[in-house]
């Protein structure tokens, strides 16, 4: 999905979906998030919290059941969540971008889920971090070390 423009609560948008058989369905829609014109509820209203509900155009109001963090794209990000009759629905807190979802129809079922995104970097995580720190670290107590060892004989040699 391609953001194509924002004009208030109205957000343009173009969907490039590939299907299990190969082939690729591109279209251009608009959504309006004050009208509850939401399509497959790709995008809703941004920073909601638990408890709080949008009205979605076909399946009328939703509630969003709780807020958790998660990792999606490469980095950890809080996720809202929600459910109807026949979808659970997983959106980006900040941005109200759809991070992943399922459907369970009659005639089909389907999972998505974002694995790349603009919208966010991906973070280096707390053990690459601290990975990184200790590294760091170590090289500077090896020259520390080092420095003194050299003054030591240095010293030594010229008694």
């Amino acid at each position: 999905m391609e953001i194509t423009n924002v004009q208030g609560t109205i957000i343009s948008v173009r969907i490039n979906s590939r299907y299990s058989n190969g082939s690729i369905e591109i279209f251009n829609s608009t959504l309006n998030l004050q009208t509850g014109k939401l399509i497959d509820d790709f995008i809703i209203p941004a920073n909601l919290k638990a408890g709080d509900i949008f009205f979605d155009q076909n399946l009328g109001n939703i509630t969003i059941s709780q807020v958790e963090e998660h990792n999606y794209a490469g980095a950890t990000r809080t996720v809202l969540y929600a459910s109807t009759n026949q979808n659970s629905y997983v959106w980006d807190q900040n941005t109200g971008v759809s991070v992943e979802g399922t459907s369970q129809q009659h005639n089909y079922s389907m999972h998505t889920i974002a694995k790349d995104t603009n919208l966010w970097q991906p973070s280096m995580g707390l053990d690459t971090t601290l990975f990184l720190l200790i590294g760091v670290i170590l090289v500077i107590v090896i020259i520390v070390v080092g420095v003194v060892v050299v003054k030591l004989r240095t010293k030594k040699n010229s008694l």
